[in-house]
């Protein structure tokens, strides 16, 4: 169980390229595992079909997008943020997500519903066979990163 890590740590802020970016601990996990924190000209992931810090597909990008924005800007920590959070906020809001589980689900599952869909896509929760198995690894990743950050908060102090 990782809730109580989770109340630990609020925002974290880190210097990239000059600007100040906040990062929540489901950001900076997920950050951790897509590319272990690189900020800038980070690898493409996926045989070259993800982008960016938190490994963007193009899909992904397309369905969250606005009209003035270009995919190159996924390569940019701050924008993939922007990305990831509009994504959250379409397919992991309230109502999907008491949809999904059939009441309001906890914390804990609010994680795991942002990691999952952020891995698995939009529909996440329809998964079976080998992508539900690829889906509980990546949550695993993520739910160790989470704990090695709140250690790592825990230490500092």
């Amino acid at each position: 169980m990782i809730e109580p890590y989770v109340a630990l740590i609020t925002v974290i802020k880190l210097a990239t390229s000059g600007v100040t970016v906040e990062l929540t601990p489901i950001e900076y996990a997920i950050w951790t595992v897509e590319t272990n924190r690189c900020e800038e000209q980070c690898p493409k992931g996926d045989s070259g079909k993800a982008r960016g810090p938190l490994q963007i597909h193009m899909i992904c990008w397309e369905s969250v997008c606005k009209e003035t924005e270009s995919y190159a800007q996924c390569e940019k920590l701050e924008y993939s943020l922007k990305i990831f959070r509009r994504t959250v906020k379409r397919f992991c809001n309230d109502k999907r997500l008491e949809m999904i589980y059939g009441r309001t689900p906890t914390e804990f599952e609010k994680l795991e519903s942002y990691a999952k869909c952020w891995n698995g896509g939009a529909n996440w929760w329809k998964a079976k066979g080998k992508k539900i198995k690829n889906l509980d690894r990546y949550w695993i990743k993520v739910q160790n990163a989470l704990r090695e950050r709140a250690k790592d908060y825990i230490d500092s102090k």
